[in-house]
């Protein structure tokens, strides 16, 4: 008899062209018609639209697209993929990672218009990480369009001695559990890039190397790992034919930081803290347990029949 719409949100009455209940939000507070809150389209259906949600899986969509290939080409060309399974792996892996990147984007948009306040709150946190990293590219991009491209597909590369599943949750992990630090690292790798302290940028085990070449302060050799994004400082050119690849040479420097990305996905949130600063000051335990994740790592996958550098980076 009344002919009432559920629209999920609210219920609306097409006899009086007004919803039942009323709007939180006011979108527009410098125009009038968004005052009245119980009319649907600003009381101008014909010319607006009411948004049915559609928009939040484009962002996501759109990232599984692009980093689900980016991954897969970049595995490839690592020797990563020796069959249609390796791919389809590296190819899930990426996309899943890039679902999630898009869905940060859908879940800031979807706060700041919200009517709730603590939701509104969360939107626009993400939207001035999304802005950060916006100027960070931009910048690393006109200083060497290169390393930006090749650290920026970084954010979706995952490890190709993973299974489908290992991959998947390597992706899920590095922008919820461990978002913080992965956030610092892609920035912080980038600004870097815009300072021209980014020579080579390589890729290892899901994890992206940023490398500074011909360094001479320090002693040269000196690497600080946030996330998937691990920053190195070598006193020379970085080799690229050394015997087994470059992964093993500069006295097992990024060997051992390649062990901290293990301490990411562990202590996740709290790594900046309970890793990070201790590590920073030169505590021993944090160094020997990143010697160990990274021994036990190439000892699995058959890098190594024993840990080559006992003396660099010791493991007891």
């Amino acid at each position: 008899w009344f002919n009432l719409i559920n629209m999920n949100g609210r219920v609306y009455d097409p006899l009086t062209g007004q919803f039942l209940s009323p709007d939180n939000n006011v979108q527009s507070p410098d125009f009038t018609q968004n005052f009245n809150r119980y009319t649907y389209c600003v009381n101008n259906p014909l010319k607006y639209t009411d948004p049915d949600g559609e928009f939040f899986w484009l962002p996501i969509i759109i990232g599984a697209a692009i980093f689900g290939t980016a991954n897969t080409v970049i595995q490839y060309n690592n020797g990563e993929i020796d069959n249609f399974w390796d791919g389809l792996n590296a190819f899930v892996g990426g996309a899943v990672t890039g679902a999630v990147i898009g869905a940060t984007w859908s879940l800031g948009i979807a706060g700041i218009t919200s009517g709730n306040t603590l939701a509104q709150i969360g939107g626009w946190t993400i939207a001035a990480g999304k802005g950060i990293n916006a100027v960070s590219t931009i910048s690393s991009t006109i200083a060497d369009p290169g390393n930006a491209a090749e650290i920026w597909f970084g954010r979706g590369y995952t490890d190709g001695n993973r299974n489908m599943l290992g991959q998947a949750w390597q992706g899920i992990s590095r922008y919820t559990w461990e978002g913080l630090q992965s956030w610092v690292g892609y920035n912080y790798s980038q600004l870097r890039n815009s300072a021209g302290k980014v020579d080579e940028v390589k890729y290892f085990g899901g994890a992206t190397f940023a490398i500074d070449e011909n360094v001479t302060r320090y002693n040269g050799w000196r690497g600080v790992s946030l996330g998937n994004y691990i920053d190195a400082k070598i006193p020379g050119n970085l080799d690229e034919d050394y015997p087994g690849g470059w992964i093993y040479s500069e006295g097992g420097l990024f060997w051992h930081e390649y062990g901290h990305t293990f301490d990411s996905q562990l202590y996740g949130l709290s790594y900046l803290l309970s890793i990070g600063l201790p590590s920073a000051r030169g505590a021993e335990w944090t160094e020997r347990r990143a010697n160990n994740w990274a021994w036990k790592y190439a000892k699995k996958h058959k890098y190594m029949d024993e840990w080559m550098y006992p003396y660099e980076y010791p493991l007891k």
